[in-house]
């Protein structure tokens, strides 16, 4: 397991410290006596990730995490002088912070962006005029991913590539009209 942020409790009975001994990272705790560990860890807090243990206060042990909020918002844009006509608007499209990469479709009609499930998983949404379908992508590996592309005329629908390891990529390529992904492995370089 990985551990890291080790924190003396304010008695020096106990220290606590995350790691990733339950899979993922985790607040635990083990009881100390002159210095030494005694007994086995307990675990104190799950959903530990991204979280940085800072130190004990009067109301506890302090930690700290950053929070990502990503979403999509459109703005109506004047064709004849380029210039915004209005403000920008939320995409309305729920849950909201976890909605990111746009791409518009050749014709305009159409945006698509990825949206974030939980902490692992995305899943790729078409939106057209008010309705909008949701395709789960077929990958583990998502911060890989890149290139979000329609296809030229938007009939052969959206690719985009990945790392399936370090040294493989592979072109990902949903029919929208199906909802059918298919993959091809890109050659080296």
């Amino acid at each position: 397991a990985q551990e890291k942020f080790p924190r003396w409790s304010p008695d020096g009975k106990n220290a606590a410290f995350l790691s990733t001994r339950s899979g993922n990272w985790a607040l635990w705790g083990v009881a100390m006596r002159n210095g030494q560990a005694v007994g086995e860890p307990f675990l104190i807090q799950d959903g530990m990730n991204d979280a940085y243990l800072l130190n004990w206060t009067d109301g506890g042990l302090a930690a700290w995490s950053w929070i990502r909020i990503n979403d999509v918002y459109l703005l109506e844009v004047d064709p004849a002088t380029g210039e915004p006509a209005g403000g920008p608007r939320l995409l309305d499209y729920s849950p909201t912070g976890g909605n990111f990469v746009p791409t518009w479709s050749p014709d305009g009609k159409s945006v698509v962006f990825m949206k974030r499930i939980g902490a692992s998983a995305l899943s790729l949404v078409v939106s057209s005029g008010g309705s909008a379908r949701e395709f789960a992508i077929p990958v583990t590996d998502y911060a890989s991913m890149s290139n979000l592309k329609w296809s030229p005329r938007g009939e052969a629908g959206i690719m985009c590539t990945f790392k399936d390891d370090p040294m493989k990529r592979v072109l990902l390529r949903l029919d929208v009209h199906l909802g059918k992904w298919e993959s091809q492995l890109l050659p080296p370089g």
